[in-house]
């Protein structure tokens, strides 16, 4: 670098002209601003080129010159003139073609493409240099790094020139190197720098070549390894987002792969040498950079891992330890697959799970003996950033699989080259000014938005109708639903279009007749960019139907068929930055550095040669969750080994990740328990790990039936993990060494039914009949023991993946995401009460019924799983004939629907936590006994409401006290009785049965001198709430390295029980603290699935976590499982902990609590307490505005005081819910109630709130419309559930159409209305249209601030309804 600087300044010393005596062969463009920038500076721009001294001729330097300002517009090419004069004359009579902006990028792009293309005279072939003069007056709109770089990797030289009104970082990045940059204050002074121009243009070629090489080999590298950290805006690539950081804070994980084979091994002091030297310059710590070695040629073996040394003098003794351990063989690929199994692991010291860079530097000599691309893709997939450097004999296309990117790529003649190399990642910072963050998603979720944006250009008319059928495919898979998948399409070429949104269509085959309908749209250039960019405005947002801001994954599915002539980074990155995962599909005319740019990751980016072949991606999408069901019974205590073999092997032929395949195993013998799920663990390496500890499991019996059942009813469910309802193929491979204890049909039948695929594999001791009755088609395997099993493994893993391009038919789930909580309805009829059943069935589809008729013996006249639709359950409930006979034994009839009709095999869903709900409709006094069997009812929580005529006296005997009803006689039902029907619906729906609530207390030694503290404060808290078996339940668990019950849900029925138990805890001992493994223990422990099924009473389900101190592991994944089953966590911590770890494990930022000192706990007390407690209030309240033409300029006071209400009210997804509707001549939704479930998101809407306009005032069709789209189930409206519905609105002038018909619409169907008139408001109609006594009169919106307190005192005081009171009013109904 010195030499370089001395050299260049003794150049401008000398008169060049003195030296030179050669001839000077050059093609220079000047590439000029001819915007509006450049206004009436013209002339100094003319004579800034003319002047600067050139041997101009068509043998020796050629000249272009090239205007640009939305886009390039070339004056002349390099073969346009011969000769100087000629050249001189065109310049002379240039005009500025002027322009409103500056596109730099693309006339780059153009410069590069068209201008210096042998076509109109560039001769790059013939080895002639190339210099790009670039004279700009302002800042480009779009982006000039990458093509500044594609013009350099073509050897073309760029000088920057800009004036003052130019970005100083934009001409530096088009500039071959910082001092190939120029910037002057004004046009005029552009003459200082032509004599530096000519300086370095009229160099002599030796020197020139020299000069150049060097500056290329650095820039090169500045290019290839941090290209994205020197952009000046966060850049993204495949999904990593580079964003600003100062170098001290920087945190990377790099493991170089060094070559030592025999062909290398002359040379391998060099490589230590380089790996050494670039060690020193970096910042190496436990919490900054991580270095890790490993050395190969036949095998892999690792000189150190990232976790082994944690500072640099420790890194740098191991390097210089290093020997060349030798070999005939190079196998690369093996190298690559064992770094990403083994190395870049958490086990290993990685930090890829919390964000941290993952840089790969392989150093090669030679080819390889094995396959290097599938390891090498798997690595880039994993998001690790791989830079190959091949010395003599190496293989340039294999370096290429290697690479991250072509521009991360180095072969070098010798060893000797490394030390330039060394110092390029010095001189380009490679210790990295810019950090990377991947944001991992996860898409196995029951609802997405997912968006398609079709290219519609000119270039894909032929090949359009594939790309909508390949659409079509996809959908078909799809569980479409409002509350399921919803689907998008945008077709673009140069302007986007969108055909439908995310909230257009409601069912599949709506969307599968829409694309079929869709028509090319054609039109040039295209701009991908532009496309994207609106996608994210105009798609991805709450009124076109996104849930983002409820968590639902986005997904965006771009299919092009062309490179975007804009930029397409910035809108990438601004989607990524938004978690919109996005995949690039492209045909062989596609960019693909362009297509990862847009991904997410590296391997969302798909290719095809034509999009004829688009089936093929469909199969790479497929992907299977695979279940083993182990033997663990005595008998293979000794082969148990050969069973995890087995599974670790089949596992690493799969390919385990959040999206792709997934594994779980289970155990069983007597019983049946997994030792993890299918969403615990998301690496082929964790799995493996956690197979090779498996504890076997022992027993006696053999119980393959119910391990069957047990595998159906808790492993193939969403929660946990399976899709199964979203048609991804399911396997279940079971282990087995001898005949069943147990029968076996029926669960194989449920697992046949549910679309699982069973595969078994068993000894000489096991039944084959079992094996083929279990296996699918049959395919099941013999083998003589267990040792032996790795035999069947290729056989085993064909079938798996054979299936993985039969995705299975899409299941049709039975129970939505926001499911009713009455679900399973059961009639017992007696004499004459059939056609009561008849006029009270008013469920949802998702509903399953079942009817039994009895008198001396029990009929069932259909089953839970016999109807699928309530169409179908009336029709048969019509067909019913009376069935009489005498006695009247209600105990046998309960007996006989406990065990026949609340069980799997009859459509029962109780073990995934659908309610039990039994209606007895009964006549008469019971023949038999029904105590016994009614408390076995209520033990498995089966809730039983008893309607019975005066006849009957054991109602309070079977039921819950509050679920029994008398009436005068059934013959009457339908007519009085139906009113008070659906209010023991409400009920049944919003019980407050109480809440169950886990104290995760810090009981390690650490906590142990504040335990006393800690133990008072819990106790104090335990005391606030009303314990009982069907109130509040609260259990203790205490953890430090381990975790332990110190009582249970269930263990006391009493608040003085429970404190009493709590102020006699003893600290349990033990360190260090391990939260995530105590939040795992009490998810498997404690909120086990009969524990969920409480929610038939909207048990709340809350942990309360109190730590001293930071995680020794990670609790997040643990935190985020139990969060996903509905608990809500609260963390508190002391100083000692980890603030961002509580935030990390709260269900809500405001969830986590910090004391200084556990002694202070007891000042947290209430404002825990109220979060734990909430509100009381759930409410569904609308504001319903006047946004016609004369609020326009008082809007900002509305919104204000929308803002001030609202901030006051306890929003959220189970509280308060708000709507805004905007009205002039028609309504217009700002929001649903359902848009925003947390205050913060509705707060933020109403602050961005716009006014409508519009004339006249239609009050009355706007109420009818607020009746029709907002007080309605799928608006988010609870009214069904007994939840107040409140109107509040805000008007300034009298309607031009009549209000009183809606407005009594509105109160009949229970809507209580608040009216709030401005100065020009009409009094009768605020009278008419409020609800009694809910009238605020204004003389100007200036005064909402003052109505504001009374208004909130006025909607707070209105409860959400109260069980006991609508049970007194359906007696006093009934009664009358």
């Amino acid at each position: 670098i010195l030499y370089k600087t001395m050299y260049l300044f003794l150049c401008t010393m000398v008169d060049v002209t003195t030296v030179h005596t050669q001839r000077v062969v050059r093609d220079i463009v000047f590439l000029v601003d001819g915007s509006n920038y450049v206004g009436n500076n013209q002339q100094p721009v003319l004579d800034f080129i003319t002047e600067v001294p050139l041997d101009i001729g068509f043998d020796k330097v050629r000249v272009s010159v090239v205007q640009h300002s939305e886009r390039p517009s070339p004056n002349f090419y390099l073969n346009t003139y011969r000769t100087k004069d000629e050249v001189l004359r065109a310049v002379s009579g240039l005009t500025l073609a002027g322009g409103r902006s500056l596109n730099t990028g693309i006339a780059l792009t153009f410069m590069k493409n068209t201008i210096l293309s042998p076509t109109n005279g560039g001769r790059a072939g013939e080895n002639v240099p190339q210099f790009l003069i670039v004279l700009t007056g302002g800042r480009s709109r779009d982006s000039v790094g990458e093509p500044a770089v594609a013009l350099k990797t073509e050897g073309v030289v760029p000088f920057g020139v800009g004036e003052k009104n130019a970005d100083p970082k934009q001409i530096e990045a088009i500039a071959h190197n910082p001092s190939f940059a120029f910037n002057v204050k004004e046009f005029s002074q552009l003459s200082t720098v032509q004599e530096r121009l000519k300086n370095y243009v009229n160099l002599p070629d030796q020197e020139l070549k020299a000069f150049l090489e060097e500056g290329k080999t650095i820039f090169t590298l500045c290019v290839s390894v941090v290209f994205c950290m020197l952009a000046k805006a966060a850049e993204c690539i495949s999904g990593f987002f580079w964003v600003p950081s100062d170098a001290e804070d920087v945190a990377k994980d790099i493991v170089f792969i060094l070559d030592d084979s025999d062909s290398i091994k002359s040379g391998f002091g060099a490589v230590c040498d380089f790996v050494q030297r670039l060690v020193e310059k970096l910042n190496v710590e436990e919490r900054k950079y991580r270095i890790s070695v490993v050395q190969y040629s036949d095998n892999p073996l690792v000189d150190f891992y990232l976790k082994t040394y944690s500072t640099k003098k420790a890194v740098i003794y191991a390097i210089n330890g290093l020997t060349a351990k030798g070999g005939r063989n190079l196998n690369t690929g093996a190298a690559l697959q064992y770094v990403r199994d083994h190395v870049f692991t958490a086990a290993s010291g990685s930090r890829h799970q919390l964000g941290v860079p993952q840089l790969l530097i392989v150093m090669t000599g030679g080819g390889s003996s094995d396959d290097v691309a599938g390891p090498a893709e798997d690595l880039k997939n994993s998001g690790v950033l791989s830079i190959a450097i091949g010395i003599k004999n190496a293989v340039e296309a294999e370096l290429q699989s290697i690479a991250f990117s072509p521009r991360f790529i180095f072969n070098l003649p010798a060893f000797g080259e490394l030390l330039n190399i060394h110092k390029m990642y010095m001189d380009c910072k490679f210790v990295c000014k810019f950090h990377l963050i991947f944001i991992p998603v996860e898409l196995d979720a029951a609802q997405r938005d997912i968006v398609f944006i079709l290219d519609g250009s000119d270039d894909t008319r032929d090949a359009f109708k594939q790309m909508c059928q390949f659409v079509q495919r996809v959908v078909d898979k799809l569980n479409i639903g409002p509350n399921r998948d919803r689907v998008s399409v945008v077709q673009y070429s140069r302007e986007p279009q969108v055909h439908f949104y995310l909230n257009t269509h409601a069912t599949k085959q709506d969307i599968l007749n829409s694309i079929e309908s869709v028509k090319h749209q054609g039109g040039s250039p295209l701009n991908t960019g532009r496309a994207l960019d609106y996608t994210k405005k105009n798609i991805f947002i709450a009124s076109s139907g996104s849930r983002i801001l409820e968590g639902a994954p986005q997904v965006l599915v771009l299919v092009t068929g062309g490179r975007s002539q804009d930029d397409v980074r910035a809108p990438a990155s601004a989607l990524k930055k938004d978690q919109i995962v996005t995949f690039s599909i492209g045909n062989q005319n596609a960019d693909v550095i362009q297509l990862q740019e847009i991904s997410y990751t590296p391997g969302h980016t798909l290719t095809v040669p034509q999009f004829d072949d688009l089936q093929t991606i469909e199969q790479k999408l497929c992907h299977n969750y695979v279940v083993f069901l182990i033997d663990g019974t005595d008998e293979t205590k000794e082969s148990f080994s050969g069973m995890q073999n087995f599974v670790q092997t089949l596992v690493q032929k799969l390919n385990v990740a959040p999206n792709k395949d997934r594994v779980s195993v289970v155990q069983y013998s007597d019983d049946a328990a997994f030792d993890f799920l299918l969403n615990t663990y998301s690496s082929s390496d964790d799995v493996i790990n956690n197979v090779k500890h498996l504890i076997h499991k022992g027993g006696r019996l053999r119980h393959t039936g119910a391990a069957l059942q047990y595998v159906k009813d808790n492993l193939f469910t969403a929660a946990a993990g399976s899709r199964l309802l979203e048609g991804v193929p399911q396997v279940l491979i079971l282990l087995n060494s001898g005949r069943s204890n147990d029968e076996i049909r029926g669960p194989v039948k449920a697992l046949k039914d549910t679309g699982v695929i069973s595969f078994s594999i068993g000894t000489t001791n096991a039944d084959t009949l079992e094996l083929q009755t279990i296996s699918h088609q049959p395919n099941y395997f013999f083998i003589s023991d267990f040792e032996s099993i790795l035999d069947v493994l290729e056989n085993i893993l064909a079938l798996i993946n054979r299936l993985s391009n039969q995705r299975l038919p899409t299941m049709t789930p039975q129970v939505s995401g926001k499911r009713k909580l009455i679900n399973f309805i059961m009639y017992v009829c007696t004499p004459a009460t059939g056609s009561s059943v008849l006029c009270i069935i008013a469920l949802d589809n998702l509903d399953r019924v079942a009817v039994v008729q009895y008198s001396r013996d029990p009929t069932a006249n259909f089953y839970l799983s016999s109807y699928s639709t309530k169409k179908e359950v009336l029709n048969s409930i019509r067909s019913m004939r009376h069935k009489s006979g005498r006695p009247l034994n209600t105990g046998a009839a309960l007996l006989f629907i406990k065990e026949n009709i609340f069980t799997q095999s009859s459509g029962s869903r109780r073990h995934e936590g659908v309610p039990q709900i039994l209606y007895l409709f009964s006549g008469g006094r019971s023949g038999d006994d029904v105590r016994t069997i009614s408390q076995s009812l209520r033990e498995n929580n089966i809730k039983v409401i008893t309607i019975g005529t005066s006849n009957s006296d054991t109602l309070e005997q079977i039921s819950h006290c509050i679920y029994c009803v008398s009436i005068e006689s059934f013959k009457y039902f339908c007519l009085s009785f139906m009113e008070i029907f659906f209010v023991l619906f409400i009920v049944g729906q919003t019980l407050d049965a109480g809440r169950n609530i886990v104290f995760l207390i810090d009981g390690s030694d650490d906590a142990s001198d504040k335990f006393t503290a800690i133990r008072e404060f819990v106790a104090s808290l335990a005391e606030t709430f009303d314990v009982g078996k069907e109130k509040d339940q609260i259990a203790v668990v205490q953890f430090s390295n381990t975790a332990a019950i110190s009582f249970n849900l269930n263990t006391y029925s009493s608040t003085s029980e429970v404190a009493d138990a709590v102020r006699n805890l003893k600290p349990k001992g033990g360190r260090p603290q391990y939260i995530g493994q105590a939040l795992q223990f009490v998810r498997d422990s404690i909120f086990t699935p009969s524990v969920r099924s409480r929610q038939i009473g909207r048990v709340s389900q809350n942990l309360v976590l109190v730590a001293g101190g930071r995680s020794r592991d990670s609790p997040r994944g643990p935190a985020n499982a139990l969060k996903s089953m509905g608990v809500a966590i609260f963390a508190i911590g002391s100083r000692l902990t980890d603030p961002i770890e509580m935030e990390a494990i709260s269900s809500k930022t405001d969830y986590a609590i910090a004391v200084s000192d556990f002694h202070d706990l007891k000042n947290v007390h209430q404002s825990l307490m109220t979060k734990l407690m909430g509100t009381g209030f759930k409410r569904d309240i609308a504001f319903l505005v006047d946004g016609s033409d004369s609020t326009r300029r008082g809007f900002p006071e509305i919104r204000d005081f929308l803002y001030n209400i609202i901030t006051n009210l306890s929003v959220g997804v189970n509280n308060d819910r708000i709507s805004i509707i905007q009205y002039s001549n028609v309504a217009v939704t700002n929001f649903y109630l359902n848009s925003f479930l947390r205050k913060e998101d509705v707060l933020n809407a109403v602050k961005v709130l716009s006014h409508k306009g519009g004339r006249p005032l239609n009050t009355g069709s706007a109420l009818q419309y607020v009746k029709e789209n907002i007080f309605i189930s799928a608006s988010g409206s609870r009214h069904k559930e007994g939840i107040p519905q409140i109107l509040i609105l805000l008007t300034s002038g009298k309607s031009r159409d009549s209000i009183s018909e809606a407005a009594s619409a509105l109160k009949k169907s229970g809507v209580l209305i608040y009216g709030i008139g401005g100065k020009y408001s009409d009094s009768y109609e605020l009278h008419t249209v409020s609800s009694e006594n809910k009238v605020l009169s204004l003389a100007d919106f200036s005064e909402l601030p003052k109505i504001q307190t009374q208004l909130l005192e006025a909607i707070k005081a209105i409860p959400s309804y109260n069980k006991k009171e609508f049970i007194g009013k359906c007696n006093n109904a009934s009664a009358q």
